[in-house]
């Protein structure tokens, strides 16, 4: 498996391209597949991969369109079934980066 640097090292490298699409399914693939056994990986997926995804969402509007769905589909499912920390803590991150988007406009 990919360490959230290597990913978001791909998908930085995708948005100096332009190649937004490519950006997103790695901003995406860090979104979905946390490392929860290594504490600094969660961070870094949380901090840097959330909210290089907002800075994504800035210029493309699907990977605005898919963090709000993520944004949504958390606080479905934390309503739902509850919330876990994991859970917890990755909705308020992502409702952080999806603010940051949201006063960029």
């Amino acid at each position: 498996m990919d360490t959230p640097m290597e990913i978001l090292s791909r998908a930085t490298r995708a948005m100096e391209d332009k190649n937004y699409e490519a950006a997103l399914i790695e901003f995406v693939q860090m979104y979905e597949n946390p490392d929860v056994d290594i504490p600094m990986h969660q961070t870094i997926r949380r901090s840097y991969g959330f909210f290089g995804w907002a800075n994504l969402a800035t210029i493309y509007p699907p990977a605005m369109d898919r963090l709000q769905q993520e944004v949504e589909a958390m606080r479905s499912r934390i309503q739902r079934k509850g919330a876990t920390l994991q859970l917890e803590t990755d909705l308020k991150a992502l409702e952080k980066a999806l603010a940051f988007v949201e006063t960029y406009d």
